[in-house]
């Protein structure tokens, strides 16, 4: 079998792994309110994006996602925008994590924990406040009046994801330049 095609199988295989692992993970999340929950979904995601490259950080994602979503809620006008947060994480972290990987290795990861976060946290508020317009629920104190909470959350977990992310890493240092 040819190099090229082996690793595309290989890519295939742990991205399917880790939407698995975010599917399993979003299911054990901890929900506190109706927007705010406390969750290691993201995690797989990062790692697939670190590993795998921006796009299949994206692919793991949404993969990962539309399971979620279609065993939890079904299919309905939002699912995209439920599901886009999940793909924003895998790709933002992903490049954000290339663009920084010739620095210290906790650089790249915090980074990208962090304004992945920033940016999974912008996009479930517009996609909190998209579906309260199409199904009616609207009130700007559902959409946005936890909406600090849920970024001091994102925060709080982008810094264990850091720390989990850079063990992992670690750990799986010889298995990544195995892909390369």
């Amino acid at each position: 079998m040819q190099k090229n095609t082996r690793n595309k199988i290989v890519k295939i295989c742990l991205a399917a792994v880790f939407s698995a692992l975010y599917f399993v993970l979003e299911f054990l999340s901890l929900r506190l309110t109706a927007n705010i929950k406390i969750t290691f979904s993201g995690l797989p995601i990062m790692l697939s994006s670190f590993i795998l490259g921006p796009l299949w950080g994206g692919i793991s994602g949404g993969l990962g996602s539309f399971i979620s979503q279609m065993v939890s809620y079904g299919f309905s006008a939002t699912t995209v925008l439920w599901i886009l947060p999940a793909i924003l994480r895998g790709v933002s972290a992903g490049l954000i994590y290339k663009a920084f990987k010739k620095q210290p290795k906790i650089l790249p990861i915090g980074v990208a924990a962090f304004a992945s976060s920033i940016i999974v946290t912008a996009a479930n508020t517009l996609a909190i406040y998209v579906d309260s317009k199409i199904y009616g629920y609207y009130t700007f104190v559902y959409v946005f009046g936890d909406t600090l909470w849920r970024f001091i959350s994102s925060l709080a977990t982008a810094a264990v994801y850091t720390v989990v992310s850079v063990i992992l890493m670690k750990a799986l240092k010889s298995e990544i330049k195995k892909l390369d």
